[in-house]
């Protein structure tokens, strides 16, 4: 039997998680999430508090019904906004506070309805209104069904034209939603990435490829929910180092076709060696994947059966 088909049989046998969750205080119902406190229902969070039926949610305060937020506090049903506070109803904003229905809004506060407005106040639909009006005109704005306040916001977004691609502190990277990189080529949703290609969902990752969901990651290649340094065909393996075809493994290091181990190394198939006994082993069954074409950089279909 090869590696592979060995490996197969591995990841029938071993048991699953319902939930990764690590370290959070009343927050049970969470998955792929870490470090949080009272947050219900939330998926890929970190550093979260009061939050709820949320979508990879970065370091958040009392936010609910919210998906990619990232250092906010006190949102409701918004995507894509980042530093803010107090908003209702809002997509691809940055510094904004109290407001309401806004789209590709930057450093605004106490506007309604606004598109594309950079640091407005007391707008309403992109129009300026004093202080005592605006406060006078949003109670009836807001009075309204919500269903008509929608509609009407909806019928104004259209009249504006949209960013082909949003952007910010970057130096010489392409795609989409990214922030605060240097040289990273097709990357979408991440924060703070260097030297990465195709890579989606990731925070603070360098060095890179193919890769998504992947937090505080170096040197990864073809990972998915991966933590660490050095890790190549890996899937939720936290806090972690120098793993290739490994799942589910947690303060692991130097293992090589392992599922479902905590503060190992040295193991191939979950089985331990000794690290001379490792390195010789692992320079073997690598050497017989080249000879069948199977290490060549993608995985064969066993590997994804069961």
């Amino acid at each position: 039997m090869d590696f592979f088909e060995e490996f197969k049989q591995l990841k029938l046998s071993a048991p699953r998680c319902a939930l990764f969750n690590i370290a959070g205080q009343n927050s049970d119902y969470c998955a792929y999430a870490r470090y949080n406190k009272n947050c219900y229902l939330c998926v890929g969070n970190d550093y979260d508090e009061d939050c709820y039926y949320g979508y990879w949610l970065y370091h958040n305060k009392d936010c609910t019904d919210c998906s990619y937020i990232y250092e906010s506090e006190l949102l409701y049903d918004c995507v894509d906004c980042r530093k803010c506070y107090g908003l209702d109803f809002c997509q691809d904003c940055q510094g904004c506070n109290d407001s309401w229905f806004l789209y590709n809004c930057h450093g605004c506060k106490n506007c309604y309805g606004c598109v594309n407005l950079k640091q407005g106040e007391f707008f309403i639909f992109n129009k300026k209104f004093p202080r005592e009006e605006y406060l006078e005109e949003v109670k009836k704005y807001k009075a309204r069904p919500i269903t008509e306040q929608k509609a009407a916001f909806a019928e104004f977004l259209q009249k504006h034209p949209r960013v082909f691609m949003h952007q910010l502190q970057n130096a010489d990277c392409a795609g989409d939603y990214v922030y605060n990189s240097k040289n990273s080529y097709a990357c979408y949703d991440a924060q703070s990435a260097q030297d990465c290609i195709y890579a989606a969902n990731t925070i603070k990752t360098k060095d890179c490829t193919d890769v998504n969901f992947m937090y505080q990651a170096e040197l990864c290649y073809e990972c998915v929910s991966t933590e660490g340094f050095n890790c190549n065909f890996t899937y939720v393996c936290w806090e972690c180092s120098d793993l290739e075809f490994c799942e589910l493994c947690f303060n692991s290091k130097n293992c090589f076709g392992c599922i479902g181990l905590k503060h190992k190394e040295f193991h191939i198939l979950n089985k331990p060696y000794t690290p001379e006994e490792y390195h010789k082993k692992v320079a073997e069954i690598k050497a017989d994947l080249r000879s069948k074409g199977q290490y060549n950089g993608t995985l064969p279909e066993v590997f994804f059966e069961g």
